[in-house]
């Protein structure tokens, strides 16, 4: 067998993904059939195993029979990198999405957790272009998983600008995500958390409040909830491979965040509206002086702030009802 294509290397990077009996060849196929949409030519929907054999989409991946150029336009030419991400977040669950993310950014700097569904449908479009024109690989650097990503350009600050950079490179934010129309199971636990507080000594309440139960007063409110979380959640994701001291900086912001609103939380309050608002409003006030991702331009904002108190309150590291 020759010298691994980038075809070849592609599903190498991906195969952690496969899960119980699903082989080479039907993982390979079905990662393709992720991002495939009807020709805009022909109206063609055949899907990847109706288009080659199972055995032949094994050959793709292992190399032992590389994908004819003529093939790989027709793929290219039925991929949409918005119908890939869509599909593989339905698919794969966090924690695995979060892995995909670490072993593509080692290879494809552009792809991180914020963006793996559509980085690497972008990258899988580049590599099938790439075989159809024959032309040299999309990547700055041969793909390579079974060394680690280096660890001796630490992120810092730029004190002159104030922005993230990583050794020579200046690292821009990426913009910030609409909020989901519906509750994701990332969520739930901060969600609940809200429903009893809203939800505290209704008469009509369930044991297990809805979020058709919440009062409309705090219906708009509830929503502001979720923008904040989010708007934690990029921060998160932006400076994901941002660690000091061998801790992740997101992690030391949330410690920050905590240490300076536990004692809010922890005063008595007549309800657990009462005791919300008030950590909310101690969390725009903590002082993060020596908080190095609050030292990045843009980076934490009020919606940030108060998004960390959910993140807490899925930590169970904060409350607004008394058990």
């Amino acid at each position: 067998m020759g010298e691994k294509n980038n075809f070849m290397q592609l599903i190498d990077a991906l195969r952690p993904m496969m899960k119980g009996t699903r082989k080479l060849g039907e993982f390979t196929a079905f990662i393709i059939d992720l991002g495939l949409v009807p020709a805009p030519d022909t109206g063609d929907e055949r899907t990847a195993i109706e288009l080659r054999a199972i055995p032949t989409w094994k050959g793709y991946a292992n190399g032992s029979y590389p994908m004819k150029p003529d093939f790989a336009g027709e793929l290219a030419g039925r991929w949409d990198e918005e119908e890939f991400s869509s599909n593989l977040l339905q698919w794969y669950q966090e924690p695995v999405l979060n892995e995909l993310a670490d072993r593509l950014n080692r290879i494809d700097p552009r792809i991180n957790k914020g963006n793996v569904g559509r980085g690497l449908g972008v990258l899988i479009r580049e590599v099938l272009v790439t075989i159809r024109d024959a032309a040299p690989s999309p990547l700055e650097v041969p793909f390579n998983l079974t060394t680690p990503a280096p660890q001796s350009v630490a992120p810092y600050i730029d004190e002159k600008t104030n922005r993230l950079r990583l050794g020579d490179q200046s690292v821009g934010l990426p913009p910030k995500k609409d909020v989901p129309e519906h509750i994701q199971p990332k969520e739930l636990i901060y969600v609940a958390a809200l429903l009893h507080a809203y939800c505290e000594g209704l008469t009509t309440s369930n044991p297990k409040p809805v979020i058709d139960d919440i009062p409309p007063r705090w219906s708009a409110h509830f929503q502001d909830q979720r923008k904040a979380f989010y708007s934690a959640e990029w921060v998160r994701e932006t400076s994901w491979s941002c660690i000091h001291n061998g801790k992740a900086m997101f992690d030391e912001f949330l410690d920050s965040m905590h240490a300076g609103v536990t004692d809010t939380n922890l005063r008595t309050y007549p309800n657990g509206v009462e005791r919300l608002l008030a950590t909310l409003a101690q969390a725009v006030q903590v002082q993060l002086d020596r908080q190095r991702l609050d030292q990045i331009i843009t980076l934490i904002d009020v919606w940030s702030r108060k998004g960390s108190c959910h993140e807490l309150a899925a930590q169970g590291r904060l409350s607004w009802v008394d058990a």
